[in-house]
């Protein structure tokens, strides 16, 4: 939930912070000092915030299974601190998040996503395997839901949260989830917080997770809309053209409706009929649009974010315009073609 949280990075940068044991004390006042803020509700630090297009990729071994060294299993990582998933309200599906126990003189452990979890142990059981990301096995503690760390329209990939404590990477970034709508206006007194502990590490960066997510979303805004645009546009030329098309054909079959109104026909039933054929033509020339269309739209698909390239709807709304359009041009032109008097009708050329 990216409503009400502020982001910005921080890097331990000097001689202070050469002891990774140091950066992990470090970030745990940081963390104490934001949390006092009036108005915060949590803070959490990681490595990388979801959706910003950037992840670190860790070699990962599974105790207990081969792995070719050409095969390696690549696994997107996050550095955390114990209160990463809370800011973020990443929910714990099983087991337990990090807590300050988790201390680098503590045994190693390790939190995987849901997506990891249900591919190596779909039984439900990964509380307690063990895996290597890299710095020695860790014991898996808990699993959390999933997030979009790279992109909101690829899947859920296979993801791990180690606790920074264990790894401390010198550059995080902060989430400060705030009450109300305080997000953007709380930066001067996170400031002044950073500063009491360290007024030489520079705060940079800062900017609300929400407008984090409008910037992801943005390309792909403008390509909706372009695409639609484009849709729409082929719609209505397409809906012209069935309905131009229809009613040249129906009108070249003037003379015929004559001859069968000459002949005793009704004229509602030869509109009718007219109507009929129209139609069947135009749900079948649907049926194969959206055959093609299926095929074409897979090209489309990376471009899509909350709905499928195979959208039911669309291809439903698309082909009842244009049947609605056939029917309407074969219905005009039959219905005047009907009420011509028979001896007219005969006698067009």
């Amino acid at each position: 939930d990216p409503s009400g949280v502020l982001s910005f990075r921080l890097s331990l940068q000097g001689p202070r912070y050469d002891s990774t044991r140091e950066r992990g004390r470090a970030m745990s006042e940081f963390e104490h000092r934001l949390a006092a803020i009036p108005g915060v509700e949590s803070v959490g630090a990681t490595t990388y915030i979801p959706i910003v297009g950037c992840c670190s990729q860790f070699g990962t071994q599974i105790e207990g299974r081969t792995t070719d060294a050409a095969h390696m299993l690549m696994v997107t990582g996050n550095m955390i601190t114990p209160g990463f998933f809370r800011s973020l309200r990443i929910p714990l599906i099983a087991g337990r998040e990090f807590t300050d126990a988790d201390d680098d003189d503590a045994p190693k452990v390790i939190i995987i996503n849901e997506t990891f979890a249900k591919r190596f142990w779909p039984a439900g059981d990964a509380i307690g395997h063990r895996i290597d990301t890299g710095n020695g096995m860790s014991t898996i503690v808990g699993v959390v839901g999933n997030i979009k760390q790279a992109s909101l329209v690829d899947a859920p990939e296979p993801q791990f949260y180690r606790p920074h404590v264990q790894d401390p990477w010198t550059a995080m970034t902060f989430t400060v989830r705030v009450r109300g709508d305080q997000a953007d206006r709380i930066m001067p007194d996170v400031r002044r917080a950073m500063r009491a502990v360290d007024p030489t590490l520079p705060v940079y960066g800062a900017q609300t997770l929400e407008k984090v997510l409008a910037d992801a979303v943005a390309s792909p805004r403008m390509f909706g809309v372009l695409y639609a645009s484009f849709a729409a546009i082929a719609l209505i030329l397409a809906a012209a053209g069935v309905y131009a098309t229809m009613s040249f054909f129906v009108s070249q079959r003037t003379r015929e409706l004559g001859l069968r109104v000459a002949l005793g026909a009704e004229p509602a039933a030869l509109v009718r009929m007219i109507v009929r054929q129209g139609t069947v033509l135009a749900v079948i020339g649907g049926a194969v649009g959206v055959a093609l269309g299926t095929i074409a739209a897979r090209a489309l698909a990376h471009t899509l974010y909350g709905v499928s390239a195979r959208e039911p709807s669309i291809y439903i709304a698309a082909s009842a315009i244009l049947v609605v359009a056939a029917m309407v041009a074969s219905y005009g032109p039959a219905r005047r073609a009907s009420t011509v008097d028979p001896m007219i009708a005969l006698r067009a050329d």
